[in-house]
């Protein structure tokens, strides 16, 4: 084994966990790995941290099962070990779901992934919305349109984007919007703007909805040109 093992480790967010950003779920997980007494490998220097990254951060109000986080460990725990250890300290709300080694060549998880699934379940303030109503709509909006040319507005920019070539799949799956979009440090889209611009193009006020995401999982494009889960640690 090399001197440094790395573990890719998923896990989900439920509950208040979803209004925890990114930041204190960070501290929060450097406390936990502290009191499991995972054997994680620290940085150099005057101020050394756990060697951790985690992939795409959530979005806050989003609940999901497809968190990933990677450490580096200076010496070796069995992957099922450190998954137990981990997920007895974890409060209500988050759970550790697997854990893994990653392959010595692999990318971090935030560099590896490409996209992510979510399951949107559209609300309005009585709760009484027909999801069916949306079927028609995404069959004109993405099945019917060779191109979806849209405005997606940043911080410093406002750019004209081709969604169509973002999104991967869009469908109705019983009660829920179900897609896989692209994700990740390039070509990043979220499934609020997917949404709202699927539902401006139905005539629909964006105003009187409200969305319930879940992020399924996350997502790196293999050698073979096919999506994989990140928790096959690429």
């Amino acid at each position: 084994m090399p001197d440094r093992i790395r573990v890719r480790i998923r896990f989900s967010k439920s509950g208040m966990f979803a209004y925890v950003g990114h930041l204190d779920m960070m501290r929060y997980f450097q406390k936990a790995v502290r009191r499991a007494e995972i054997p994680i490998a620290y940085s150099n220097g005057f101020h050394p941290h756990q060697i951790m990254s985690f992939a795409l951060p959530l979005g806050m109000g989003i609940t999901s099962s497809g968190e990933y986080m990677d450490i580096e460990l200076k010496e070796d725990m069995e992957p099922a070990l450190i998954k137990t250890k981990l997920d007895e300290c974890m409060a209500k709300g988050v759970g550790i779901i697997s854990a893994g080694y990653v392959a010595p060549n692999a990318k971090k998880s935030m560099a590896a992934v490409e996209a992510a699934s979510y399951r949107i379940g559209v609300f309005t303030k009585n709760d009484d919305f027909d999801i069916s109503l949306l079927e028609d709509g995404i069959r004109r909006f993405y099945l019917d349109q060779n191109e979806i040319i849209v405005v997606k507005k940043t911080k410093k920019s406002e750019n004209e984007i081709d969604l169509k070539k973002l999104i991967y799949e869009l469908e109705i799956s019983g009660e829920s919007v179900e897609m896989l979009i692209s994700s990740g440090s390039q070509n990043n889209i979220k499934p609020e703007f997917v949404m709202e611009n699927l539902m401006s193009f139905m005539g629909l006020d964006t105003e009187n909805f409200r969305l319930g995401i879940h992020r399924n999982d996350m997502y790196y494009k293999g050698e073979d040109g096919c999506f994989h889960s990140m928790s096959e640690c690429g």
